[in-house]
């Protein structure tokens, strides 16, 4: 029943429209793309400095959660019994909760294992309970993810970016525990790639995987016929 009111459309009829689910799963993501936006631009207000830290965090563990998502994703969609797919994923999972560990550390609180501990566990019930069909949109996302954040980590590193309000006498005034590199001396960049990235992720949740267009398309028909 919930799964039937998920897949509920709105905005069209005869099958058009959005899924709610896609709203469910899109509209965080530009939450979060806000969030971000609005730290990019005032970091002095709120507990804004905080944030830049947290974000600088965050990026680096989104590598690993993009990284880890192709090849959950290819034991997603493959042949194997319920049990080896689940055992494969444990672990990998196990493997990059190891470098999870290590960017909390950088990071200087929890919140980055939290996270990722959250993803691993929605990633887990997926596997383990959907079908091969949903399986495969599944990889599609991972794959688009990861497309989408090294792309704009390339962008966001050897292009120009607008500081706004992370001035270097903000990020100087960070401290870092003694970590370097340039997400460190220009936190302004990691924020403006997670921003973007965060963006462009809700809009192709509701606009192309919540449509339809994704379930349509010729990438998804390889992926489902994959390992029969």
């Amino acid at each position: 029943m919930f799964q039937n009111f998920l897949n509920r459309r709105i905005g069209g009829g005869n099958g058009a429209g959005i899924s709610l689910g896609a709203l469910a799963s899109g509209i965080p993501f530009l939450l979060i793309a806000g969030k971000l936006l609005f730290v990019w631009i005032a970091p002095a207000f709120g507990n804004g400095l905080h944030w830049i830290k947290f974000v600088v965090g965050l990026a680096v563990l989104e590598f690993v959660i993009a990284h880890s998502g192709i090849f959950m994703g290819s034991i997603a969609v493959s042949n194997d019994s319920r049990a080896k797919r689940i055992a494969a994923f444990a672990g990998i999972g196990a493997l990059y909760s190891l470098f999870a560990v290590a960017f909390s550390f950088i990071a200087g609180g929890f919140e980055i294992i939290q996270i990722f501990v959250l993803v691993m566990v929605g990633r887990f019930i997926t596997i383990a309970s959907t079908s091969r069909d949903e399986r495969a949109l599944l990889m599609m996302r991972a794959v688009i993810s990861a497309i989408v954040y090294f792309g704009l980590v390339m962008v966001t590193t050897i292009s120009p970016m607008p500081r706004f309000g992370i001035t270097r006498e903000i990020a100087h005034s960070i401290d870092w525990g003694g970590a370097t590199g340039l997400w460190i001396t220009q936190p302004h960049r990691p924020i403006a790639m997670l921003t973007i990235y965060f963006l462009l992720l809700g809009c192709l949740e509701i606009w192309y995987f919540g449509t339809g267009k994704a379930a349509r398309s010729k990438w998804n028909e390889k992926l489902r016929s994959r390992g029969r």
